[in-house]
């Protein structure tokens, strides 16, 4: 499966395909800041740090800059607040 990275100081997340190193991003835009849910590039960032898998796969992200949990649900691309 790809490989995800939370590209802090780029404020997206980024995904890895193993296979042939092929980089996208995610969700976010790269290098711009900001705080909005949404999907793909609708959703912002500021200093996303870290991330875990929930138990539906989903994606949890600490948005430092924020001070805020955010989930993506990876197959759509989309972003919420959770805390």
């Amino acid at each position: 499966g790809a490989i995800f990275v939370a590209d802090c100081k780029n404020h997206c997340l980024r995904q890895v395909e193993p296979g042939d190193g092929a980089v996208t991003t995610l969700v976010g835009v790269g290098g711009e800041k900001g705080f909005a849910d949404g999907q793909h590039a609708a959703a912002s960032f500021r200093r996303p740090c870290g991330l875990a898998l929930d138990v539906d796969d989903n994606l949890i992200v600490a948005d430092v800059g924020n001070s805020c949990i955010r989930k993506v649900v990876i197959a759509e691309g989309r972003v919420t607040t959770v805390a």
